[in-house]
C-alpha cells in the first residue's frame, strides 16, 4: 500500500465480501486450494460437495473468477449448480452477509489497519475527528495482528482493544464512526451472529416499595444486551425488546417470565448499534449464575435501493421535479438557500397504487442527502411535516457544518435514495455462564 511506512509490513488476504487488495493477486497456495475445492463440487459424495461449496463461499471474491472460469467449460450439472449457488451466495454476502477478514500486519499504523478493515468490510469507516490518527501530540503505537477469515466484528473488536477507540452512532443518520472514549458497551462477553455482534452488557436486580399501593417489595431482574451491525448494512429497524427462548440459572430454574412480552412492531432506528432489554423471572431459590440464555432479535435491512440525482440547487422549476420509485411518487417542490450556510428542501411523497404494507415499508430508510461540489454531505439538521395516508409533505433543513467537526462547501446537488427491497433477518445469540447479582 502506498500510504504505509517502509518499516511496516502488511500482508492482506481475501474475504467473503470485499475485493482483493488493489494491485495484488491471489496467493498461489490459496489459488491451488480454491481449484481443489472447485474440483470437489462434482464429487459423488454429498458431504464433500457441500463442504467444498461452503468453503468456496468463505473465500469470497478470490474464488469467484475461478468459479466463473469453471462454468465456462464445465458440463456436469451438479458441479455447475453448486458453482452457480456459490457465486450467488458470494454476491449476497457483499450486501447482507458476514464479512470475513484476513489480516496479517506487523508494525502497521492504526490508520492503515482501519483503512483495510474498511475495504474488507465494504464500508469506509470515518473517524472523529477526521484526523484522529494524525493529531499533533498523539502517540499511536504500531499494530501486529493475525487473522484468517475471521468475522469483521472479531477483528474490529481486537483493533479497538489495541487502540482504545470505540464505534459510535453519530449525526441524524446515526451512522458508524470511530472515536476515542465512549462507553463500554462492546467490552462484555460477545457472540458473532452473521454480520452482527451481540454483547452482554449487564444484569440488574432491584427491589422497591411503593407506599401508596402496597407494603410488599417489588423485585425485578433485567438483562441488557447491545447489538452491533456491520457498518456496510443499511439498517431500517429492529425489535424493541429481546425475544428470549431459554434462560436457566445454575440451580436449574427457568428465568423466563411466565407471560412473555408481546412483540408486534419494529422501531425505525437506522443506527448500526442499539441496546435491547428483557425482564427475567426471580425464582425463590435463584442461583448465582445464568448457565444459559438464548434469544433472537429481528432486524429489518435494505437489500436494494434506487438513487435519484436531483437537479442542483437553484435549478428546480416552479412546478418542481418528480420521480416514481417503489410505489411512491417523490416530488421535489423546492430546494433553496435559507440563510447563511443553510438550505431548505420541500419534498412531497404521493402514494401510487402501492399496497398499504409497501407504502409503509418502503417509506423506511429514505435517505435525503445534500452534497457540495466535492461530494461531501451537508448536515441534516432536522425535518418536519405530515399529511394523509395518500400524500405526505416534509420540509428538511441542511447546514454546511458536516457534524464531524468540519465544514462542507455550499450545497450543489441533492440525492434521494429509496429502498426498493427490504429483508427481515433473525439475529440469534446464546450466552453461557453469566454472573447474577
Amino acid at each position: 500500500m502506498t500510504n504505509m511506512k517502509a518499516s511496516a509490513v502488511l500482508l492482506l488476504g481475501a474475504m467473503a465480501v470485499g475485493a482483493s487488495v488493489r494491485g495484488a493477486t491471489t496467493e498461489p497456495a490459496r489459488a491451488d486450494e480454491i481449484r481443489g475445492l472447485i474440483e470437489k463440487l462434482g464429487s459423488d459424495d454429498y458431504q464433500t460437495r457441500q463442504q467444498a461449496q461452503d468453503q468456496l463461499v468463505r473465500f469470497g471474491v478470490d474464488a469467484k473468477p475461478m468459479l466463473q472460469e469453471m462454468l465456462a467449460k464445465e458440463n456436469d450439472p451438479e458441479a455447475r449448480t453448486r458453482a452457480e449457488s456459490a457465486i450467488a451466495q458470494i454476491d449476497e454476502n457483499r450486501v447482507t452477509g458476514p464479512s470475513l477478514v484476513t489480516l496479517h500486519v506487523k508494525d502497521a499504523s492504526p490508520e492503515v489497519v482501519l483503512a483495510e478493515l474498511s475495504r474488507q468490510g465494504g464500508y469506509e469507516i470515518p473517524t472523529l475527528p477526521e484526523n484522529l490518527f494524525k493529531q499533533p501530540g498523539m502517540q499511536w503505537g504500531k499494530m501486529t495482528m493475525d487473522f484468517d477469515q475471521q468475522s469483521f466484528w472479531s477483528v474490529f473488536r481486537a483493533f479497538c482493544e489495541k487502540t482504545g477507540v470505540r464505534p459510535n452512532a453519530m449525526g441524524n443518520d446515526r451512522k458508524f464512526v470511530v472515536m476515542q472514549g465512549g462507553d463500554d458497551s462492546m467490552q462484555g462477553p460477545a457472540v458473532y451472529s452473521g454480520a452482527f455482534m451481540v454483547v452482554a452488557n449487564s444484569v440488574t436486580r432491584s427491589s422497591s416499595v411503593n407506599f401508596a399501593r402496597d407494603k410488599i417489595p417489588t423485585k425485578s431482574l433485567n438483562i441488557q444486551f447491545s447489538v452491533f451491525a456491520e457498518p456496510k448494512l443499511n439498517i431500517l429497524g429492529h425489535d424493541y425488546y429481546l425475544r428470549l427462548s431459554e434462560a436457566m440459572d445454575d440451580r436449574g430454574n427457568s428465568l423466563l417470565m411466565p407471560v412473555p412480552q408481546q412483540y408486534n412492531s419494529m422501531g425505525q432506528d437506522a443506527s448500526s448499534r442499539w441496546t435491547l432489554n428483557a425482564a427475567l423471572a426471580i425464582p425463590e431459590t435463584v442461583g448465582t449464575r445464568i448457565t444459559r440464555i438464548k434469544g433472537v432479535s429481528r432486524v429489518l435491512m435494505q437489500t436494494k435501493s434506487e438513487r435519484w440525482d436531483v437537479p442542483g440547487i437553484g435549478s428546480i422549476p416552479a412546478n418542481g421535479v418528480s420521480k416514481s420509485i417503489g410505489g411512491r411518487k417523490y416530488v421535489v417542490e423546492d430546494f433553496k438557500a435559507a440563510g447563511v450556510d443553510s438550505y431548505q428542501l420541500k419534498l412531497t411523497m404521493i402514494r401510487e397504487g402501492a399496497r398499504q404494507s409497501d407504502w409503509q415499508q418502503n417509506g423506511r430508510g429514505v435517505r435525503i442527502i445534500a452534497l457540495d461540489a466535492e461530494g461531501k454531505s451537508l448536515a441534516l439538521n432536522g425535518w418536519g411535516g405530515g399529511g394523509s395516508n395518500e400524500r405526505l409533505t416534509y420540509t428538511y433543513t441542511f447546514n454546511q457544518q458536516n457534524g464531524m467537526g468540519g465544514k462542507t462547501g455550499p450545497a450543489k446537488k441533492l440525492v434521494i435514495e429509496v429502498p426498493t427491497e427490504v429483508k427481515e433477518v433473525d439475529v440469534p445469540f446464546e450466552f453461557k455462564d453469566l454472573i447474577l447479582p
